[in-house]
This record gives structure tokens, sequence and C-alpha cells, in this order.
């Protein structure tokens, strides 16, 4: 179940050097560094790190146990993000004032992993599908106290190191 979504854009420096860490991570509105895309086709900063833009959705996980998770999606998976969000805002709920947008974890979805390829490679990504409202009040109000929580920052992201390929649960 989506319960929130961030963008942020994460500076890296290149494999084997430094840390393996972010160096910086810039929320959409920061004040973000210029850039230059270079041939490989990474948005190069001033002191050589690279940028990348990352769609976080904060997530949770149904099951036996339901858990709280996040789901980074970057390079070839935004495009999968982009259309995630846009099933979600695609749904219209009927109130007593009418038509509206409920929140994103009034519903849920299935993520599955399929192979996908282009010119450099083949890789597994994630395909998104929606399930169906959400039927359960508890399971209701675990995502709801969720995105309280991370809208209100209390929450954050800890990225890992960039020595992962895919895209995934962290």
């Amino acid at each position: 179940m989506p319960v929130f979504y961030k963008i942020q854009y994460i500076e890296w420096q290149e494999r084997g050097a430094g840390k393996g860490a972010p160096v910086n991570i810039y929320n959409a509105g920061d004040d973000i560094p210029k850039t230059t895309r270079d041939k490989a086709n990474k948005d190069r900063l001033a002191n050589g790190n690279y940028l990348e833009n990352t769609a976080n959705h904060y997530i949770v996980v149904l099951g036996k146990s339901p858990t709280t998770a996040l789901l980074s999606m970057k390079a070839t998976q935004l495009k999968t993000s982009k259309k995630w969000n846009s099933m979600m805002l695609g749904i219209k709920m009927q109130g007593k004032n009418g038509l509206f947008t409920p929140p994103t974890y009034s519903h849920i979805y299935k993520l599955k992993t399929v192979q996908q390829s282009n010119d450099k490679g083949t890789w597994f990504g994630w395909d998104v599908s929606q399930v169906g409202p959400v039927k359960e009040k508890a399971v209701y109000d675990i995502a709801k106290h969720f995105a309280t929580r991370v809208s209100k920052g209390e929450v954050e992201a800890k990225h890992g190191t960039e020595d992962s390929k895919s895209d995934g649960l962290y």
C-alpha cells in the first residue's frame, strides 16, 4: 500500500570512491546545484559527483504482519513510478460533496518484478497493478498513521550504498 511519495536528488561519488553512501540529499524544491549531462547519461556536478533522480514510495507491505518500508525507484524505474502515481491520482470516489481523489493508502496494489531490457542490458524492474480498495480498518489505520509520520518528517529515508544494482526495498 502506498502511503507517501517524495522525489529526492541524491548526490553520489563514483563507485569505489568515497564511503559508498550519499554525499548529499536534495529534496524537490531545494536549491539544487547545476549539473551537466555526461556521455554515460549521468547528471554531473562541478565536483565530479553525480545526481540521481530518486522516486521514494513509502509503503506498507501487507502480509501476516504489515510492515513499513521504502521503495526507491530510479533510472529505468522512474517510468514505472510515474505510471503508479498516475494510477493513484486517477482513482475517484463518490463522497457526500461529489467526486474526490482518496488518499493513496485507500487502495492496495500488487508489485512484482519483471524482466526488462534495452540496448545496454537486461535487468529486473517493477510492474504495478491495482488490486482494489482497502477493506480492513486496522490496515487502513496503520497506513494513515505511517503517512502522517512521514509527512511530518518523523520518518526519513535511509539510503544505503550504491553497491546494489537493483532498485528495491530497503
